[in-house]
């Protein structure tokens, strides 16, 4: 028996694609102001470069670069309906907005607002809400 419906549509949600774009641009933004902080300091003579203080530069970088990249699986129609994309973005949006809270949370004990900007904490914020909006927005529609 063929229990599928001739006249019902079958519907597949993708991301917009200008939320991809952002979503995928915000990560790319995290791993410019890591590596902007973190270089300048190396630039700066401020720091040796000790082989742990390259690695503590260039890994997170690479880890931005891969959460730049998840979001761009979901602009073909052919990954957007596997599930892993939509709940990678839903665990980036998680962890981003985790690290946006630690990040800020120097405010809350005095310290100089501009000195924000030299941690993850705003750079984290502005992930987290471009990824909330794509994994809110690439859920596929309720029955």
């Amino acid at each position: 028996m063929d229990t599928e419906r001739p006249n019902e549509r079958k519907t597949t949600t993708t991301a917009p694609a200008w939320l991809v774009y952002t979503a995928s641009a915000t990560g790319l933004l995290l791993g410019a102001a890591h590596l902007t902080v973190t270089g300048g300091l190396l630039l700066s003579e401020a720091r040796n470069p000790t082989p742990g203080y390259l690695a503590w530069m260039l890994v997170p970088v690479l880890i931005a670069l891969a959460i730049a990249a998840v979001p761009l699986t979901l602009i073909d129609p052919r990954r957007a309906r596997s599930p892993w994309p939509r709940r990678a973005c839903g665990a980036i949006a998680v962890l981003t907005a985790a690290l946006a809270l630690f990040g800020l949370s120097a405010l809350a004990f005095g310290a100089d607002p501009l000195s924000v900007f030299l941690n993850p904490g705003p750079y984290a914020l502005a992930c987290a809400v471009a990824f909330t909006a794509l994994t809110l927005s690439a859920r596929k529609p309720r029955p």
